[in-house]
């Protein structure tokens, strides 16, 4: 509880709220690249089919991240994937902006709405499972 209070205090001293856009923290993100690429590499020596896709991202306003670095975070799992012979897809448009929400606010806003970018509604993940079951079935990934 003490650890939550403490995040929401920096928000609201720094004005973070679900739209401040957050920037790469470099030996965190290195790191997972690293557990990613260790972790498809494995699979590739047991002979497991593996498929990594980037998730829908609402894009009806300002997304939350640098854009040079997010693009460059999509290159890089694209890469590490076909790399290590996993399948990639880029689904991050697959979930058009109705199908996405708002969550309570935090201190920094006053308590009022804010567009949730990590969540969408059940029409966007009827969309998500019915492209996972499409890619699954057409690259023979279900058995």
């Amino acid at each position: 509880y003490l650890i939550i209070n403490l995040y929401q205090f920096r928000n609201y001293v720094f004005g973070i709220d679900s739209s401040s856009t957050r920037k790469k923290i470099p030996a965190r993100y290195e790191e997972n690249l690293n557990a990613l690429d260790d972790l498809l590499r494995r699979a590739k020596e047991k002979e497991i089919k593996t498929l990594v896709y980037s998730v829908p991202l609402r894009k009806d306003v300002k997304i939350p991240y640098e854009p040079q670095e997010y693009i460059d975070f999509l290159n890089d799992i694209r890469k590490v994937t076909i790399e290590n012979g996993g399948l990639y897809y880029n689904l991050e448009d697959l979930v058009p902006s109705q199908f996405w929400g708002t969550v309570d606010g935090i201190n920094a806003t006053g308590g009022k709405e804010e567009i949730d970018f990590m969540h969408f509604q059940a029409g966007g993940h009827e969309l998500l499972g019915s492209e996972l079951i499409r890619i699954i079935t057409e690259e023979n990934l279900d058995h």
